[in-house]
């Protein structure tokens, strides 16, 4: 069979996506990613799938670009004659799946990694915004073979919503993890925390650093750090509104890195205060390489912690239960070993990589 992916980042869809890939060649099948990003001609070599690009803006409202977007993959897939579509995230989703359904395409897996900010804010134009991406949802939902969530809270909203049926749903796992490339690492002897998102303000960055500067004040020894990139959508974060908490030693700023692992070595417990996830692959990562998590008791991320067992989860925006856990962990070193142990176990068992593609391709008949 040929099977069309179509995803929104290409180093996403190779990042999250490539080991389902290889196990999509490995079973005989001819894999085709459509992706809007230009310099992974190698990557995607290796991987053994044949790469198209289509240059497109994810958070661009203009009607002629989303137009052109949907013209241009309508003609990648006439051209391709593909047996699967397989699109994630918002655009690639909505237009994916009326492009593949128009050319009469049979089977169309729509995953839904999460439901972001369209969900999320509350202003006007954030409003209206929803009003039309639901309305362009409810006609994927109804085209698609089977609609794919990452949790049981996105599903339960689509179905509430009436985008969808609750016959045409099914949830993972998530992404996955390779557990194989995150290997279980040693702890480090000093306490360092650590937070991987882009820079917008549902990922909790404001509270992840608001605490810090509290837990700072008073344990000089214990080091923060931070890695992501300054973003450019309607939730992102200016660079002027928090510079002074890197520029004045609070937090060390990584920005931007290929390869998360030497940092989360060097980390003693992961946080994450975000306000809404998929599943948030960086927990995952964490958790494969053996790391407590403090999160928030917020779709997606509730799903990675038990409770004082492997890390903590935080009401959504509070800093103050943030700065809790955070000398909790301080204050209870030796508890961050047995919870470092529990994290890795519960990776292993409900998230580790191949685990979830199987139920991917299981659900696609693949």
């Amino acid at each position: 069979m040929k099977i069309i992916i179509i995803g929104p980042k290409t180093s996403s869809l190779i990042g999250f996506r490539g080991e389902l890939i290889k196990e999509m060649i490995s079973r005989g099948n001819e894999v085709v990613a459509i992706t809007p990003d230009s310099g992974y001609e190698e990557e995607f070599k290796i991987l053994g799938a044949k790469n198209i690009k289509i240059p497109f803006e994810k958070n661009s409202i203009s009607l002629i670009e989303n137009i052109r977007y949907f013209l241009n993959i309508r003609k990648i897939l006439k051209d391709e004659k593909p047996d699967i579509v397989f699109p994630y995230t918002i655009k690639p989703v909505i237009f994916g799946s009326i492009a593949a359904k128009s050319l009469g395409v049979k089977k169309i897996y729509s995953l839904i990694t999460g439901l972001g900010y369209v969900f999320i804010g509350n202003d006007i134009k954030v409003k209206i915004l929803r009003i039309i991406v639901g309305f362009l949802y409810r006609i994927s939902c109804l085209i698609s073979t089977k609609i794919i969530f990452q949790n049981k809270d996105d599903k339960q909203e689509f179905i509430k919503r009436k985008y969808v049926k609750e016959m045409k749903c099914e949830v993972v796992n998530g992404s996955g993890v390779d557990m194989e490339y995150y290997k279980k690492s040693v702890l480090p002897s000093k306490i360092n925390f650590l937070m991987i998102a882009r820079i917008i303000k549902n990922k909790g960055v404001i509270e992840y650093l608001n605490a810090c500067k509290i837990v700072k004040l008073k344990y000089a020894n214990v080091t923060f750090s931070y890695i992501g990139a300054f973003d450019k959508t309607k939730d992102a974060i200016k660079c002027e509104d928090i510079n002074t908490f890197f520029d004045d030693g609070t937090v060390d700023y990584i920005g931007e890195t290929t390869d998360v692992r030497p940092y989360i070595a060097n980390c003693s417990v992961y946080v994450l205060p975000s306000y809404r996830e998929g599943i948030p692959r960086s927990i995952l990562e964490a958790m494969s390489m053996g790391r407590p998590i403090i999160t928030t008791n917020a779709i997606g991320c509730k799903e990675t912690v038990e409770e004082g067992l492997n890390g903590f989860k935080v009401d959504i925006h509070s800093i103050n239960q943030l700065v809790d856990r955070m000398e909790w962990m301080i204050k209870n070193k030796d508890s961050i070993f047995s919870m470092a142990d529990k994290s890795y176990n519960i990776c292993k068992e409900r998230f580790e990589v191949k685990k979830v593609n199987n139920q991917m391709l299981k659900i696609m008949d693949i």
